[in-house]
Formats: C-alpha cells, sequence, structure tokens
C-alpha cells in the first residue's frame, strides 16, 4: 500500500510530491521544504491531517479530515513560516501556532466548529469558504497585522482577541453571529458585504476593552468599543474558490 508519508521521507527540499487520487488513511507530517499536489481534490483524501513543521511548503489539492491532537481537532497544524494552502476542501480545523507567520491560505473550503485559528502575524487569508458551524469562522489570538479578504463567512463570523493592526476587507459576513473583538486595536475594516445590514450606512463591529482580561479568563469587568465598516458593500462579492 502506498503512504505519502513514505514519499515525502523520500524527497528532498524543492522536491514535488504528486498524489494521485484515493483515500490515504493516514496523517502527514511535512518536515522538508517541498511541493505536495493532489490530482483531484474532490477524490485525494487524506483522512487523518496534515502537520507542517519546515517552511516553505505548498499543499494543493486534497480533501483534508481532522485526527484529534490532544484538545484540537486539527486537519491543518502549521508550526513553520512561508507556507502555501490552497485549493483544497479541509474538514477540520486549520491552526497556526504562534511565531507560524508569513503563511497565505487561500482558494479553500474550510468547514468545522472554529474553521481557522491564528496565533501569528502578517498572514494573508483569501478567497476562502469559511464555515465555522459552533465557534467561530477565524479566531485571532495575538495575531496582528493579517490580511484577511476575499472571503466567504458562512455561519459564524470572526473573533479578533489581543490583536492588533489586522485588516478585514472585501468579505461577505452571510451570518447573523458576525464580528468581534477583545482588547484588539487598530483594526482595518473596509468594504464588507454584512446580510441583514441596510448598507447604506457604517457598519459598527461590537467589541470591549477588558483591562484585566486575558485569553485563559474570558469572565471580567469591560467597557464596550466599537469600530465601523465605514463603507459596507451593497452586494455579496462573487467568491468562489
Amino acid at each position: 500500500m502506498y503512504y505519502i508519508q513514505q514519499a515525502i521521507d523520500n524527497a528532498s527540499d524543492g522536491d514535488t510530491i504528486y498524489v494521485y487520487d484515493g483515500v490515504y488513511d493516514e496523517r502527514i507530517r511535512v518536515d522538508k521544504s517541498i511541493i505536495i499536489l493532489g490530482e483531484d481534490k474532490n477524490i485525494t483524501i487524506i483522512k487523518k491531517g496534515c502537520s507542517i513543521y519546515t517552511d516553505n511548503v505548498i499543499l494543493k489539492g486534497f480533501t483534508i479530515r481532522c485526527r484529534p491532537i490532544g484538545i484540537l481537532e486539527t486537519a491543518i497544524y502549521i508550526q513553520s513560516e512561508n507556507n502555501e494552502i490552497q485549493d483544497n476542501i479541509i474538514l477540520g480545523e486549520l491552526n497556526t501556532e504562534k511565531g507560524a507567520d508569513h503563511n497565505e491560505i487561500s482558494n479553500n473550503y474550510i468547514s468545522w466548529k472554529t474553521a481557522i485559528s491564528l496565533e501569528s502575524d502578517e498572514n494573508i487569508i483569501q478567497n476562502n469558504i469559511i464555515e465555522g458551524y459552533v465557534n467561530y469562522g477565524i479566531l485571532l489570538i495575538e495575531s496582528d497585522n493579517n490580511i484577511i479578504q476575499w472571503n466567504e463567512f458562512e455561519n459564524q463570523g470572526i473573533s479578533l482577541t489581543i490583536s492588533n493592526g489586522n485588516t478585514i476587507r472585501y468579505n461577505n459576513f452571510l451570518n447573523i453571529v458576525n464580528a468581534y473583538f477583545i482588547n484588539s486595536y487598530d483594526t482595518t475594516w473596509n468594504g464588507n458585504y454584512w446580510l441583514l445590514w441596510p448598507h447604506i450606512l457604517p457598519k459598527p463591529i461590537h467589541g470591549r476593552f477588558a483591562p484585566f482580561f486575558d485569553k485563559f479568563n474570558l469572565i471580567t469587568p469591560y467597557i464596550p468599543l466599537l469600530n465601523f465598516d465605514w463603507h459596507p458593500a451593497k452586494e455579496p462579492y462573487d467568491i468562489s474558490p
């Protein structure tokens, strides 16, 4: 039986691994700077997810399901920089560790309780269909200067916690629970489409300043705050990864 991990173990930095369609009952561990291409994302399936531990990896063309790691249910776990996650169907959480900066997540369909969880900086998340069906579509914790654009949020939206200087623009928020922030500053909200909002008016984004807050203690006194998307889009964008 063929395993993707065998090909990774035998590869060198700079190699490309082409994976034929099929179901691969494994979790792959990527520790080399390589390109991994699936033949057809609909029928090239990694059942137990992927962990990326080195920089400059491209992962493209798969259905990637999750397997619990401790308390996390991660389909893709990233602990490195300058990686590209493109054109996949991701059925589980995509999670970046602290310091896993400068990654690009684009042209994917991502669905899980929380679809994307970031604890890293200067990433680009664009042109994805994001479905968070319990918690959030995207959760940012201590994550600065990320660009989140041209995405479609279904069911749940985005939450920022202790995350500064992020840009959130040109997205479709097709949900009622759409955006929230805690102790997060200098966020640019611009040109997003908000379902059930009169689009001639600026869209308020509710948040709070909690002077005694930390990410492990959610019950604390707070002061309400507002940000605004001053120029919300009048019509939804055509977003189709």
